[in-house]
């Protein structure tokens, strides 16, 4: 069986996410799609607008045959970790042949040598990173500005535009963790990733999030939600400034010293972060006052939530040295057999019931984003939901 493997959050699941499960099985004879999906936290550094439950049914009703859970330590990372985290899932599944992922290029090969510069980071290319940094500027945007130097044949478009920034680290991830598997991709189609208006065909997930958030289902249509999906998002979506709150709360209870310690914390970022927190009335307001050219809105948004689950440089270190596990949330009725299949080839844990999984730091810190996650919302949802909800079967 060819077994394809897609790593996405479906924040939420939409048409060109249901068009990208078709493909893959259409171009690359996929027989079986299986998708790794983030949480309840996504890596932009948000809360997730529809429980993970929601969007794993979703992407079921939608073609997927298996929804697995992306931890939140990888999920909630840099583009490099987010892509590491989840390659070494599918990785020690032993049973995906491809990894299909969306660019906005048609040219894979040159996805695939800017991945091995990467990779590499020659002295030059390390240098010009460095020199970057200094002038004040984040990580991403210095290793594009060095990309640009050190090879100015390459168009800035491909190494910049996010789905392709992406397709270049699940490659290096790939590349570096030796694997077998291969990479492949489907273009992108519709407006852009980033695009925050409705379009006339494959609206992006940033667009469908603002209509939902602002009008309900009132102007979706099929291309912008699959029909079979649409009743699934009956309930209240959940907007990025819910979590603003338990996070003044969290902060306003911090010492300097404790949060000098969260994970990501550094150059005195601890000060930023303390006076917003005592000033800032809104969470907009908030990031406003913290972000700067080294720290991006989102990196900014990624660290509030470790701030909120405690997460030090220390545990950061444990994490990273712990082997991760496959979480399963939904299947396909008739694609049962799957899990079977996984079990036999996988490496990792492939947990079916949280009661019967003896848990990990990894495991333990999903516990608690899920348990933050049920407060979230204007009826507060019980905790330990991860204990109770058996995978679904759709």
């Amino acid at each position: 069986m060819k077994i394809a493997g897609i790593i996405a959050e479906y924040n939420p699941f939409h048409a060109g996410h249901a068009y990208h499960i078709l493909q893959t099985s259409k171009s690359y004879g996929a027989d079986a799609v299986i998708c790794l999906m983030s949480g309840h936290f996504v890596q932009r550094g948000e809360a997730a607008i529809y429980d993970k439950w929601t969007r794993a049914q979703a992407a079921v009703t939608g073609g997927a045959d298996l929804v697995l859970e992306l931890p939140f330590f990888y999920a909630a990372q840099s583009a490099e970790g987010f892509a590491q985290g989840a390659v070494s899932i599918l990785n020690a599944l032993h049973c995906v042949s491809l990894l299909s992922f969306g660019t906005e290029t048609h040219d894979l090969d040159s996805l695939r040598d800017i991945a091995g510069i990467l990779a590499e980071e020659s002295p030059a290319f390390s240098m010009e990173i460095k020199e970057r940094l200094s002038e004040g500027v984040s990580y991403p945007a210095a290793r594009a500005a060095a990309l640009k130097a050190c090879f100015p044949a390459i168009e800035p478009a491909v190494y910049s535009s996010p789905n392709n920034i992406l397709a270049i680290e699940y490659m290096k991830a790939l590349a570096g963790q030796n694997s077998a598997i291969k990479p492949v991709n489907i273009v992108r189609l519709g407006n852009r990733y980033a695009d925050s208006t409705l379009s006339e065909q494959y609206s992006s997930a940033t667009a469908v999030r603002r209509e939902l958030l602002s009008n309900g289902m009132e102007n979706l249509n099929d291309s912008d939600i699959p029909a079979v999906v649409r009743p699934l998002y009956s309930g209240d979506p959940l907007p990025p400034e819910a979590v603003f709150p338990y996070l003044l709360f969290c902060l306003r209870s911090m010492e300097i010293g404790q949060m000098r310690q969260i994970y990501e914390v550094s150059e005195g970022l601890e000060y930023k972060l303390q006076k917003a927190a005592c000033q800032a009335g809104s969470y907009a307001e908030f990031i406003e006052m913290v972000k700067s050219k080294r720290y991006t809105q989102t990196r900014i948004q990624r660290i509030l939530l470790y701030c909120l689950l405690h997460l030090t440089k220390e545990k950061a270190q444990e994490l990273k040295a712990q082997s991760p596990y496959a979480r399963v949330l939904a299947v396909k009725k008739e694609r049962l057999g799957l899990l079977g299949e996984i079990k036999a080839h996988s490496s990792i844990p492939v947990v079916t019931k949280a009661s019967e999984f003896p848990g990990t730091p990894l495991f333990d810190l999903d516990i608690k984003a899920s348990d933050i996650y049920a407060l979230l919302h204007k009826k507060i949802a019980p905790a330990r939901r991860d204990f109770t909800q058996k995978f679904l079967v759709i």
